[in-house]
């Protein structure tokens, strides 16, 4: 007596079973090779007496690569201030973001502010110039748009710089 049993292709249901699994495998260490290079953009603003900066760093496992920056409908920092403050600081600035990578645990120092010491200012000149850059800064929105090692694109928009406190802040 031949049952149904008997007459089903064994070979060929396993043989489909297995290539069902492979591709549920490929797609599961996909997900899980996303996950485990992630970029983690982080903006830290460090505001000291002699010198001010802002840092985009990359606290996750992999690349970040910079699509574009955006701050108040310009490119960079610098751009969007509207000091000349250059007689008493030196700025250190990055023109132009896009295409950028920064690697897991590493920085791109976005601007800088250092004092340029000069025996013809005061000390109140510098604190001057230093609060006026401060007051520049603050409520600032950055905006950025970054990829990962796999072409994923993401935004990411900081909480407004706060250079009204004297103490490092991290933005998350």
């Amino acid at each position: 007596m031949n049952t149904f049993l008997d007459n089903i292709n064994w070979e060929f249901i396993l043989a489909i079973l297995a290539i069902a699994i492979s591709i549920y495998s490929i797609l599961l260490q996909r997900k899980h090779n996303t996950l485990s290079y992630k970029p983690i953009p982080v903006i830290v603003k460090y505001n000291y007496s002699s010198h001010i900066s802002v840092k985009l760093w990359n606290k996750g496992t992999g690349p970040l690569i910079i699509k574009s920056v955006e701050v108040d409908k310009f490119q960079n920092l610098v751009d969007s201030l509207s000091l000349n403050i250059k007689t008493f600081v030196f700025v250190e600035y990055i023109n132009d973001f896009r295409e950028r990578a920064i690697s897991s645990n590493d920085y791109l120092n976005m601007i800088e502010f250092k004092i340029r010491y000069d025996e013809s200012k005061t000390p109140e000149e510098y604190e001057i110039a230093l609060q006026e850059i401060k007051n520049e800064l603050h409520e600032k929105i950055i905006t950025l748009i970054y990829t990962d090692i796999f072409n994923n694109y993401n935004t990411y928009k900081s909480i407004p710089l706060n250079f009204k406190d004297s103490k490092d802040e991290i933005e998350v």
